[in-house]
C-alpha cells in the first residue's frame, strides 16, 4: 500500500508539471514522462563530510557514519518501494557538487531543461 501510494503521490505531482521532486526514486517512477527532467547531484566524499560537518555541527567520524546511514536508507527505500536500484541511464544529467557551485548548478539544469524542450 505505501509503495502503490508513494508511486501514485509522485506521479501525480510529475504529470501535474513545473515541480520538483527531490528524491523518493522520482527518477524511476517518473521515467517515462517526456517533459521531466532527471537530474542526480553527486559529490566527492570529503565535500560531503565538510558539508554534513559546517552544517549539522558533527565531528569527522559522525559525518562519515551519518554519510552511511543516509545512503542504506536510501537503497532501502527504492528497494522496498520499488524493487530497483539505482539506475545511472534513467538520469539526463548529473552534475557534481564539488565543482559547480549553486548558481552554476541552477544554470546548468536550466540550460538542461531548455534544451530538452521542457519550457516550449
Amino acid at each position: 500500500t505505501i509503495a502503490k501510494t508513494t508511486r501514485e503521490v509522485i506521479m501525480h505531482f510529475a504529470t501535474d508539471g513545473y515541480c520538483i521532486i527531490v528524491g523518493r526514486a522520482g527518477n524511476i517512477i517518473a521515467k517515462d514522462l517526456k517533459t521531466a527532467l532527471h537530474v542526480r547531484l553527486t559529490a566527492p566524499l570529503d565535500y560531503r563530510v565538510k558539508t554534513i560537518m559546517e552544517n549539522n555541527g558533527l565531528t569527522h567520524e559522525k559525518a562519515i557514519s551519518f554519510i552511511r546511514q543516509v545512503e542504506e536508507e536510501r537503497v532501502a527505500f527504492r528497494e522496498s518501494v520499488l524493487g530497483a536500484k539505482i539506475h545511472e541511464e534513467l538520469f539526463d544529467v548529473t552534475l557534481n557538487r564539488g565543482v559547480f557551485n549553486n548558481e552554476s548548478i541552477v544554470e546548468l539544469i536550466e540550460f538542461a531543461a531548455g534544451k530538452k524542450g521542457i519550457f516550449s
